[in-house]
């Protein structure tokens, strides 16, 4: 089964601070092509805050969440991809 890359952190993934939401921002990968994958569902689990990637796999949405939480991608043919998040959300 495929495999999505959630190109986190390492110039794709930013956390701002604005008044007290964090702005999420970044790309969700084909894991063997390096392309873009257009409508991944991307979300915070256990908080109802997410999107779905553009044309060329970007995402970005805001939250009031703050502390560790995980983010998920997923998309129908591939597996699901979890990444770990430190937001500080102050």
């Amino acid at each position: 089964m495929p495999r999505l890359s959630l190109a986190l952190f390492a110039l794709l993934l930013f956390s701002f601070e604005t008044l007290a939401h964090t702005k999420i921002k970044g790309r969700v990968l084909d894991k063997s092509s390096s392309i873009g994958v257009i409508g991944a569902s991307v979300y915070l689990d256990g908080v109802n805050d997410g999107t779905f990637t553009d044309f060329e796999g970007y995402f970005q949405f805001t939250t009031k969440a703050s502390g560790s939480i995980d983010i998920a991608a997923t998309y129908m043919g591939y597996e699901k991809s979890v990444k770990t998040l430190n937001l500080t959300g102050e």
